[in-house]
Parts: structure tokens; C-alpha cells; sequence
């Protein structure tokens, strides 16, 4: 079940997965509710974010509860304030798809934490339209899907292709598995408890 609002509020979490910081959002216009919010349950089955923003919107933010010298990074979307990096705007303009919200160091710019909302389309629906041409568009040439200047990024299922000369879509989707949230917690499990032995039923 999901409903619109003005506000919401999108955690960010560090590699291990505990909480960094919370970044509030709130809609920068007076115009129609235009914030998503989606049920984990339901955001989980189709691959999204629970935090869903509109493009071609605006929308201030403001990083809550961090410890230490925090700010949020910045790119074409997301605009920091220059009097406090803690606090600034996103122009969703016409970007689409998985944005990512990074916390960083402000002394060393180390990426600390991550977030990230959902983008959606405006004038076509995100879940079936949109996203099923873009389905379209990998399967046919998924070249063009991968722009490294992009703000926004899209999920994609891979699909083993043998002598494949997409090299950047397979290192993209390799640094997906080596920082997902399973691939880490498995590593530190590893690290942590060298000498025990698994064994499987």
C-alpha cells in the first residue's frame, strides 16, 4: 500500500548496514503531494525504493542524526547548500530510476553511508511502461543503458551472454554484487569467525 505526502524520510546506512544518518526530504512546492511512500513489502517485489520522488520536482533535504563532519555528496541531482553541506535541494529534472543519497566525510570526501529513493516518470507509469521499455531497451542493447555521468542508475537482472563485449554493463553489475548488503554481511561473517567450518545438510 502506498500513499503521497510532502515529507519523508530516507535512512542511510554504512557497509555494515547500521544506521549513519536519516535525511529528511520535503517537497520544495506549494504544488500537489508529490513524495511516495511505499510499503517494504511491496517496494521489496518490485525491486524499488520505499522513498519514491517525482521527476521534474523539487525537493529540499536535510541530514538528521549524523555523527562527526558529515555532508551529503553532490552531483547533477542532488545540490548541497555551500553555507552548510547538511542541508540543500534535489532537482529530480529529468532523471529516472534508483537515485543514490551518499553521506561522505567532509575532511577526507570517503563515502561513510548510503541511501537512495526511487525516481519515478511522470507522464507514463514508472512500474509498467516505463520500466518495461527500459526491459526492452537491455535485452535489445543495453549499451545504451549505461551512461557513467548519470545521477540515477537502474536496476537490471543479469542474463549470462558468452563472449559479450559489454564490458562496462559487466563491471557495473559486478560492483552491484560486491557492495550489496548479502555479499558484505557474508564477507564479515567469514572475517569474523575464520576457524569455524560450515557444512551443509
Amino acid at each position: 500500500m502506498s500513499g503521497l505526502t510532502r515529507e519523508a524520510l530516507v535512512p542511510c546506512r554504512n557497509i555494515e548496514g547500521r544506521l549513519v544518518g536519516v535525511l529528511r526530504l520535503v517537497q520544495a512546492d506549494r504544488k500537489s503531494d508529490s513524495i511516495r511512500v511505499v510499503a517494504p513489502e511491496e517496494a521489496r517485489q518490485h525491486g524499488e525504493e520505499g522513498v519514491q520522488l517525482f521527476e521534474s520536482r523539487s525537493y529540499d533535504f536535510e541530514l538528521l542524526n549524523a555523527r562527526g563532519s558529515l555532508r551529503v555528496q553532490a552531483n547533477r541531482v542532488v545540490k548541497p547548500s555551500s553555507i552548510r553541506p547538511t542541508i540543500g535541494r534535489i532537482d529530480t529534472g529529468v532523471e529516472t530510476g534508483l537515485l543514490q543519497l551518499v553521506l561522505e566525510d567532509a575532511q577526507s570526501n570517503a563515502s561513510v553511508a548510503r541511501g537512495a529513493v526511487e525516481v519515478l516518470s511522470a507522464k507514463i507509469s514508472y512500474r509498467r511502461d516505463y520500466r518495461g521499455m527500459l526491459s526492452f531497451i537491455a535485452n535489445e542493447c543495453s549499451e545504451l543503458l549505461f551512461d557513467i555521468r548519470a545521477s540515477a542508475q537502474m536496476r537490471l537482472a543479469p542474463k549470462f551472454n558468452p563472449g559479450s563485449h559489454n564490458l562496462q554493463g559487466q563491471l557495473e553489475f559486478l560492483a552491484a554484487e560486491l557492495t550489496s548488503r548479502r555479499f558484505v554481511a557474508a564477507l564479515q561473517r567469514v572475517i569474523s569467525m575464520p576457524h569455524q567450518k560450515l557444512q551443509g545438510q
